[in-house]
């Protein structure tokens, strides 16, 4: 719900939280909140992107069709790990960047430092991020982010025996609506979804 760019703004504020955008005659309404003051600006065209729940709650007065369209979108959850290593040197998992899993806590495990491990440069330290989607993920989200951690944990040094002892730091993240994904179904509304509508593009 931010309001990247609007005349209005001071130095392209990205901060504000846009509550409502409502279509005039003589452009687009924005009203937002920032700094906890409420604001209302006047733009000539408006970008809405949001996740659809989002711009169903915030953008007024949207055709019955395109309403139902975005109310249809189903999401499902992510339950996301982060992790800072600490090796001194070269690791069995430098060459990988991404690797699907089964049977554990999580579907992902990701080696985000993989771009750097160039031939014959070797920075000490690490980054690896796991994440459960989906069921998965959703199995996961009436647990404690301590109780997270601990599985996400167990299972990394199941796959990656060499990580243990060298988690310097570990940040859970999750997100009960994450990403979109398309059933059968979703292609009828897409001509729907994409059409404009006057000064307003979703």
């Amino acid at each position: 719900q931010l309001l990247e760019v609007a005349h209005g703004l001071d130095d392209q504020q990205i901060d504000p939280a846009v509550e409502e955008i409502a279509q005039s005659a003589d452009g687009v309404q924005v009203r937002f909140l920032r700094e906890g003051v409420r604001k209302t600006i006047l733009a000539d065209y408006v970008i809405a992107a949001t996740p659809s729940y989002v711009t169903s709650d915030i953008v007024r007065n949207l055709p019955k069709d395109t309403a139902e369209a975005l109310a249809w979108i189903p999401y499902g959850p992510f339950i996301v790990g982060a992790f800072l290593t600490e090796e001194a040197g070269p690791m069995p998992w430098d060459h990988l960047y991404a690797v699907a899993v089964v049977d554990k806590s999580f579907n992902m495990l990701f080696n985000h430092a993989n771009p750097l491990r160039t031939p014959g440069k070797r920075e000490p330290g690490g980054s690896l991020m796991v994440y459960a989607g989906g069921e998965l993920g959703r199995r996961l989200l009436p647990l404690s982010n301590d109780e997270i951690r601990t599985r996400f944990l167990q299972d990394l040094h199941d796959v990656l025996p060499a990580t243990r002892g060298i988690v310097r730091e570990m940040l859970i993240q999750r997100w009960e609506h994450a990403i979109p994904y398309g059933p059968p179904g979703r292609a009828r509304f897409q001509d729907t979804l994409a059409r404009p509508l006057g000064r307003l593009f979703l």
